[in-house]
């Protein structure tokens, strides 16, 4: 009894001693870190910029279909993913680079623009209006209020204006002080490069709104174009922004463990495969098998014809019996499943899609050039990524 009564004494004097402590010092970790290096945060961050060629946009850009239906369809739809812990984590970096003696104008800072500009621009294509001005302030303001669409675009391109000037005054000083970048290994130069690259798909996703002042359209994509010294962008594949998969920590999509999942409840979308075909385009051969019935009535696997894709609107119970029965492309076995590395890295922005979107604006007279040297641009440096050139022979 003297036992209990002791312990029950002692227990009511812990939670005594403990009451008088202050509510933030209990609630404090001294096992979790506080500060963190901006290379660290910036790493992290770069991880979530990616965006993967093998998700539910494959079906809904009728690259491919999904013939199965337990495992989805083929109908149109997306979540409205947003980005503010990725924001929240680009403040806390640039926080942590002043904290640790950075100018105010550093890579951190520049970058972090950049990567502002682009979640941003996702999240506004999703979803419209979305808080700016007053968004990531925690407690401060934890219902902050929306920015109209067009006043998003209005400060992404101000962003990313601001980081081109910002990096191209840190590669004069010449400096070497970013860390972290999975993407150019810290190379600010091709930093600015991506920066008025994606300037330019930007203004080319604002091509219903050149009479707006504000945005000025059509004048700044001319200023880019007339301007290659103070506006870099992408010049060769060199240039890409690319995310590589190491086979281990991180791993490609589609490879041999996921082969047995999903290698026969996914067969190519008619959209892609026909308009290949109908152009006698190589990449069809990197991108598909020839469907089996084809091969089994003696075509040759080189023959355009042998390359079947579904229409992505078509009855899932006759899709799925005619995958089953070799009428329809799957998508290239040895190529997509044999490796966990994958055959290219995915390229999250890049110099052939700056062809296109240069040919695009020419197309519309927003400035002078040729829109079809452009666009041919485009087509060699898309078939050359895939290692397609002349004297190249493709293995089927």
């Amino acid at each position: 009894m003297n036992f209990i009564k002791k312990s029950l004494t002692f227990i009511l004097m812990a939670a005594a001693v403990a009451a008088c402590k202050d509510f933030e010092e209990l609630e404090s970790n001294p096992n979790r870190p506080t500060e963190v290096p901006a290379s660290l945060l910036l790493n992290g961050t770069l991880n979530d910029l990616f965006e993967d060629s093998w998700t539910d946009g494959q079906r809904q850009n009728q690259y491919w279909c999904c013939n199965y239906n337990y495992y989805g369809t083929n109908e149109y739809w997306a979540s409205a993913t947003l980005s503010y812990m990725m924001l929240k984590n680009i403040q806390k970096m640039e926080d942590e680079a002043l904290r640790v003696g950075a100018p105010e104008v550093n890579p951190y800072t520049a970058v972090g623009k950049y990567l502002r500009a682009v979640f941003y621009t996702r999240m506004t294509q999703r979803v419209g209006d979305v808080p700016l001005s007053e968004a990531v302030q925690g407690l401060e303001n934890p219902a902050p209020g929306y920015d109209t669409q067009k006043d998003v675009y209005v400060q992404v391109l101000n962003w990313l204006d601001e980081a081109n000037n910002e990096l191209a005054s840190l590669i004069a000083a010449s400096d070497n002080s970013l860390a972290g970048d999975i993407y150019f290994d810290n190379d600010l130069v091709k930093w600015q490069k991506a920066t008025n690259t994606f300037k330019i798909r930007v203004l080319l996703s604002l091509s219903k709104k050149t009479g707006d002042a504000q945005l000025n359209v059509a004048q700044r994509f001319t200023e880019i174009l007339a301007n290659p010294a103070k506006f870099p962008v992408m010049t060769s594949l060199a240039d890409n922004m690319e995310y590589r998969f190491n086979g281990t920590s991180n791993l490609y999509t589609t490879n041999p463990g996921s082969r047995g999942f999903d290698k026969g409840r996914y067969n190519m979308a008619e959209t892609i495969i026909k308009t290949l075909t109908d152009l006698k385009d190589p990449r069809v051969y990197l991108f598909a098998n020839p469907a089996e019935k084809k091969i089994s009535t003696g075509m040759d696997p080189k023959d355009f014809n042998a390359y079947v894709g579904a229409p992505s609107g078509e009855s899932l119970d006759d899709m799925t019996f005619k995958a089953g029965n070799g009428e329809y492309s799957f998508a290239n076995q040895k190529r997509y499943y044999t490796t966990f590395i994958g055959p290219e890295p995915t390229i999250q922005l890049g110099y052939p899609e700056l062809c296109f979107n240069i040919a695009e604006g020419l197309n519309r007279g927003w400035t002078s050039g040729s829109a079809e040297e452009w666009y041919d641009k485009g087509v060699v440096a898309s078939m050359k990524f895939f290692g397609l050139e002349d004297g190249v022979t493709v293995e089927i």
